[in-house]
């Protein structure tokens, strides 16, 4: 059966291939991804429920695939794969989305440097589908913190820096995430210490950070390690920053 032809795209669709995806264009595919994850989140949905989540996602695949949006693209054709494969007499329909995604890796086997935006992807439409359910900061927060580590450890400095600040403000809306929260503020005084050279904003998280391991963190043999890690650190941006200022 295969109930959604992989048609032409529309013309609508085709203005996301030349790389206009803004004002209503984007509110139209936030509304595509907005339906899927409404599919999704259904607990005993019917076929007829499961074949156009199925569709959407193959849709939706199709318009980021052509507008060039590869790894976010893998992610909603693998689910279109899914979901047809549990249907019946849908064979063909997860097989076509199945070839997509392979000629999708394919591409990216040329552009190397894509290959990372494949797994945030996945980890972003992980952080996508809590963010429906009420109360799932603190786990908005935990992918967004894993998608900061991945890029720090990439040497993608910027990116780091902004998923860490995500993360440590869906963080701050949560329930007891104290050591979180200061978790973020190391990474980030270490980022901007190493890395992005803002020495100022290097001590403002570091000192963030030694105050919520002093008041949160549980000791560990009549020490709170973190602590003694964090105000060692501020004490030799201070300095740094003390001897910068002398010289200048």
């Amino acid at each position: 059966m295969d109930e959604f032809p992989e048609s032409p795209l529309t013309p609508q669709a085709s203005t996301f291939v030349a790389g206009t995806v803004c004002g209503e264009l984007q509110n139209d595919l936030d509304d595509l991804i907005h339906k899927v994850d409404e599919y999704a989140r259904l607990t005993d949905p019917s076929v007829e429920e499961e074949t156009a989540h199925a569709g959407l996602c193959r849709r939706l695949g199709m318009i980021l695939m052509e507008a060039d949006r590869v790894p976010e693209a893998m992610q909603y054709l693998q689910e279109a794969t899914d979901v047809f494969g549990r249907l019946p007499e849908c064979e063909s329909d997860a097989a076509s989305c199945a070839k997509q995604i392979v000629d999708g890796v394919r591409s990216l086997r040329q552009r190397p440097s894509e290959r990372l935006y494949l797994l945030m992807a996945r980890i972003n439409r992980e952080k996508t589908r809590i963010e429906l359910e009420p109360g799932t900061e603190t786990l908005q927060g935990d992918c967004a913190f894993r998608m900061a580590t991945i890029f720090h450890r990439r040497d993608r400095f910027p990116e780091a820096e902004t998923e860490y600040v995500e993360a440590l403000r869906l963080y701050q809306q949560g329930m007891e995430t104290e050591l979180q929260q200061a978790a973020c503020h190391q990474r980030l005084g270490g980022l901007h210490r190493y890395e992005l050279r803002s020495i100022s904003k290097a001590a403002e998280h570091y000192k963030s950070a030694a105050q919520l391991f002093r008041e949160y963190e549980p000791e560990s043999e009549g020490e709170q390690m973190n602590l003694r890690l964090c105000e060692a650190l501020l004490a030799d941006v201070k300095r740094q920053i003390k001897a910068n200022r002398s010289r200048s």
